[in-house]
């Protein structure tokens, strides 16, 4: 939708989109990450005692910073979250933002969100085979939604 939004000029939409993508690859990597405090798994009331509330409910800001000191994302991705959100910051919430760069904003943000999806799968190729994020994997097991051949082979 962010790419056909640009295509028609409605660079505004490609910056919201982006931006609700940006958040919800925060949540899936926090999700997929399986942290562990003190050798314990975190839990809801884990989150609660650390952060105040859950980190679902914590602001974009918070959240890339809570992913970067528990080294869950790379500096890269870092900057592409806060790249993203300045921008949404400034074309959504401020009276002020000068709308002379929003094209290139728009494909800024855009690229920044797509790259940030490609780090939380991780898609590669190996002989011929997408592999994807082994932390994405386990995750979509432990909720049901990928189930492993038997013979990997087949």
């Amino acid at each position: 939708h962010a790419k056909a939004s640009y295509m028609v000029g409605n660079y505004l939409a490609v910056i919201a989109l982006c931006g609700m993508v940006a958040e919800m690859v925060a949540l899936l990597i926090w999700e997929t990450s399986e942290l562990k405090i003190n050798n314990q798994p975190v839990t809801a009331a884990s989150e609660a005692a650390v952060f105040g509330g859950s980190f679902e409910r914590l602001g974009q800001d918070r959240r890339v910073k809570v992913l970067a000191t528990f080294a869950l994302i790379d500096k890269a991705a870092e900057g592409r979250f806060n790249t993203i959100r300045e921008t949404r910051r400034g074309y959504l919430h401020l009276w002020s933002q000068d709308h002379e760069s929003l094209p290139g904003d728009a494909r800024k943000s855009y690229h920044a969100a797509v790259a940030l999806v490609a780090t939380v799968i991780g898609q590669d190729f190996n002989e011929g085979k997408i592999v994807i994020n082994p932390r994405l994997v386990a995750y979509l097991e432990r909720n049901g939604v990928y189930h492993p051949r038997e013979d990997p082979a087949v």
